[in-house]
């Protein structure tokens, strides 16, 4: 376990990170969705804090130790942060944004139907958005979310349409 110490002395919990958003591709009655999930920091974790980000965590301590994979870490924050249990179809990597001596791998969770998250002390609500413009809307957003969101915005389109019409035609 990082002490407080050692945060303040590497400025972050490690040296590398990964989180995810997920898109769904049907809601709780089995209509057609694309929505996608993302959480909302609460005032509990490191600052920057009290706004919407990809659930995630470190994955490399500041030893440099690997832990984990990039897409085994923003799968087991995603799990751990929503205490989500169903299959993940598909982890994405969407962008890798670099930042000093941290870096921190964004993915997208391809999940079959919408749930209710049930949040640990990492995230003090999350929300379903249905379009790009309410991702967009939704403020503040972690400094690394909405560089990710702007690197990954044909992809994340993309997936959305893709998914809304293969749920549509299925």
């Amino acid at each position: 376990m990082l002490t407080f110490r050692a945060w303040l002395e590497a400025k972050y919990w490690g040296k590398e990170g990964a989180g995810c958003i997920a898109i769904a591709r049907f809601d709780k009655t089995g209509n057609p969705s694309g929505k996608i999930l993302i959480g909302f920091r609460s005032a509990n974790v490191v600052k920057p804090n009290l706004c919407w980000a990809t659930f995630g965590g470190a994955i490399r301590g500041i030893k440099g130790e690997i832990e984990m994979s990039p897409q085994k870490g923003a799968e087991r924050e995603f799990r751990e942060e929503t205490k989500y249990a169903g299959p993940i179809e598909e982890m994405i990597h969407v962008y890798t944004d670099v930042q000093s001596n941290f870096q921190y791998h964004n993915f997208i969770a391809i999940i079959p139907q919408e749930f209710q998250p049930i949040l640990n002390w990492e995230n003090e609500k999350s929300h379903w958005f249905s379009s790009w413009k309410e991702i967009v809307s939704a403020t503040p957003q972690h400094p690394g979310f909405t560089r990710m969101l702007r690197a990954a915005r044909p992809i994340i389109f993309d997936l959305v349409r893709s998914i809304r019409s293969k749920s549509l035609a299925s």
